[in-house]
């Protein structure tokens, strides 16, 4: 490996031109241009002036300073690859220059170091990384992207580029983090490989990640930026966030069409950072989505986050907090299957809710219709709360496996309001401290519930109208002593 150190002694700025490179920084012209095996140099004392490629052009590692390490003569010209392709075989480190990547491919086979001071124009370049294992750094404050490939397995242990044309991943390779890939508006994702890293899609390039590839370990953050945007439906996230902070309000439609299932299997936030809202549409197409962990409003900001729940079914094995926003229930149904998991209903209006692991019941809510029949389950509810309904239906199955309805603490009662007629669909169901008085009577004398104490307008079986056993044996005389 030998050090090709630019110089540009023809003073024509043609890194072909083999007059333009010394041994040493600063020596005399005529090394030789620089191979896929030797380090190209370019620093302000060697020389400052540009370098253009009049054809291919390959080096080993590519450093625009003195040296990699030691020195502080940074290079401050202008390197331009043109209409020809550049392959760096080591490390690329650029940092004060300024680099025109023209219009074919920049082959990296080395890692990546992008963080400095210097400008990356990416014109119409692609950005191919085809060595598995390499890193890339690629600061978005000095540097963006046209297109990017990836035909190797890459990693991205700071920033990532910032994608301005199309990010392409090729079959089996696997892009991880903790950097990032953001695609902006006007870009495509192209996933045929493995998405193993944080992905911010903007706008309309949201609506391009198709069903190929594999995002089951990769958070994705869907951001409305300038437009209405939609959440293509797959079965493989992992954590979702759908975000605007931006100069109005946008809606982020659910699915492309009727009959789709988004499944999702960690946490779902809704995220509203700036002065507008966000609103999640799951009416246009009425998907059923399945979250496994929170589904969460966690904007910071004045906007506010808001779900149109739509007609299908959703879902949530954790915790359900729709705090500081609102929400349109539609006709859809909640399902709540993770245990120990909460309910923060903000006083809003939820169409059907069906317990399927123990809940607490965190602040009022109004329902259509509440549901449980799993059996053992366990209902909290923070004292002082009401959940209003129309109809309900609890039943534990057996009498050991009674559904439990329970305060929280020791101070107060909790509230029912049911709005419906009478209720008669409850069964093997133990209750206490609650205070149905503002609504219809709860019916609860079937002869499978038990009266916990404490209740308010619930009907339970009396002890005087358990009927009186007989036996049916005749009367044999009193016994006698046998002796």
């Amino acid at each position: 490996m030998a050090d090709r150190w630019w110089v540009n002694d023809d003073a024509d700025g043609d890194w072909n031109n083999p007059n333009n490179w010394a041994a040493t920084e600063g020596g005399a012209g005529g090394a030789g241009v620089p191979t896929a095996a030797d380090n190209a140099y370019f620093s302000d004392t060697s020389s400052p002036d540009d370098c253009t490629l009049s054809a291919n052009g390959a080096c080993f590692n590519f450093h625009c300073r003195s040296a990699e390490t030691g020195g502080t003569d940074n290079y401050t010209g202008t390197i331009s690859v043109g209409a020809n392709d550049l392959d760096v075989h080591g490390l690329f480190k650029p940092r004060s220059a300024t680099i025109n990547l023209g219009s074919q491919d920049i082959n990296f086979h080395g890692n990546v170091n992008v963080t400095y001071a210097g400008t990356i124009n990416p014109e119409t370049s692609t950005l191919v990384f085809d060595t598995n294992g390499q890193e890339c750094v690629w600061h978005s404050t000095v540097a963006t992207a046209n297109n990017i490939k990836v035909s190797a397995d890459l990693v991205l242990p700071v920033h990532g580029p910032h994608v301005y044309g199309t990010a392409t991943i090729d079959v089996g390779k696997a892009v991880s983090g903790p950097g990032s890939i953001t695609v902006h508006a006007g870009g495509t994702l192209v996933l045929n490989g493995i998405m193993a890293t944080p992905l911010t899609l903007h706008d309309d390039a949201c609506a391009t990640l198709g069903l190929t590839g594999d995002m089951s370990g990769c958070t994705v953050r869907f951001a409305a930026y300038t437009q209405n945007i939609v959440v293509p439906a797959r079965a493989d996230y992992y954590r979702v966030e759908i975000w605007n902070y931006y100069t109005a309000t946008y809606t982020a439609v659910l699915g492309t069409a009727g009959g789709q299932t988004i499944t999702i299997s960690d946490w779902l936030h809704i995220e509203a950072d700036g002065n507008n809202a966000i609103i999640v549409d799951a009416a246009t197409h009425n998907p059923d989505v399945n979250v496994g962990g929170n589904l969460d409003y966690t904007g910071t900001g004045a906007g506010s986050e808001d779900i149109h729940f739509g007609n299908g079914k959703w879902t949530v094995g954790g915790t359900i907090d729709l705090r500081g926003g609102t929400c349109t229930a539609g006709n859809s149904e909640i399902v709540m299957d993770g245990a120990g998991e909460s309910l923060y209903g903000n006083s809003l209006t939820l169409y059907d809710l069906t317990h399927e692991a123990n809940c607490t019941i965190q602040e009022d809510v109004t329902l259509h219709k509440w549901k449980c029949i799993t059996p053992s389950t366990v209902i909290t509810h923070i004292d002082g709360i009401t959940v209003a309904f129309y109809d309900f239906e609890f039943d534990g199955q057996a009498s050991g496996t009674k559904i439990v309805l329970q305060r929280s603490a020791s101070s107060d009662h909790y509230y029912y309001d049911c709005t419906g007629p009478g209720q008669t669909d409850i069964s093997y169901v133990n209750v206490s401290w609650c205070d149905a008085s503002a609504g219809t009577a709860m019916d609860a004398s079937n002869g499978t519930n038990n009266d916990g104490g404490n209740n308010v307008n619930w009907k339970f079986l009396s002890a005087s109208a358990v009927p009186l056993i007989r036996l049916s044996r005749p009367w044999l005389g009193p016994a006698r002593m046998v002796g």
